[in-house]
């Protein structure tokens, strides 16, 4: 009847109060809480997540710590012979499986960290510019080697 009356907005609504239920009825159903009462609970949410985000931030910042000094061990260890790793990453790229080719690009990084540490930097950027000119003609290695930063000059590829 409402319809067709051009009421159908109104028809609508009553279809769907007769299916939910009155929404008066429904609100007065629940308990109310006090405004105050839902800002403290709303203050101590946020105090939750600080607390969470400072406590994931703090055992990242150990985990970092700890990543840290595996490797200055890693880079101690390597330090006792960069000779036989010098030859490793050689041999790994010798191999010419891409996938050992990751293997040397870590290896030279770790190299290339001891020496920026140690204070022989220039001595590492002629070694690796010797074998980057060695394997010019494997762009798979190339590309790994520029992903990593990897570079002769400190210059990357493309801005000189």
């Amino acid at each position: 009847m409402l319809v067709a009356r051009h009421q159908a907005a109104r028809a609508r609504m009553e279809l769907l109060r007769g299916v939910r239920g009155d929404p008066d009825q429904e609100r007065s159903a629940r308990p109310r809480r006090p405004v105050a009462e839902l800002l403290d609970t709303a203050a101590e949410l946020r105090a939750e997540r600080r607390r969470r985000a400072e406590a994931e931030a703090a055992r990242e910042a150990l985990r970092q710590q700890q990543r840290e000094a595996a490797r200055q061990r890693r880079l101690d260890e390597l330090a006792r012979d960069p000779e036989t790793a010098w030859a490793r990453a050689g041999e790994l790229i010798g191999t010419k499986v891409p996938a050992r080719y990751d293997d040397a690009v870590t290896l030279l990084v770790d190299l290339r960290d001891l020496a920026r540490r140690d204070g022989r930097a220039g001595e590492f950027e002629r070694r690796f510019a010797a074998l980057r000119e060695e394997h010019l003609r494997k762009p798979s290695l190339i590309a790994r080697f520029d992903r990593a930063g990897l570079n002769v000059g400190g210059v990357r590829p493309g801005a000189r």
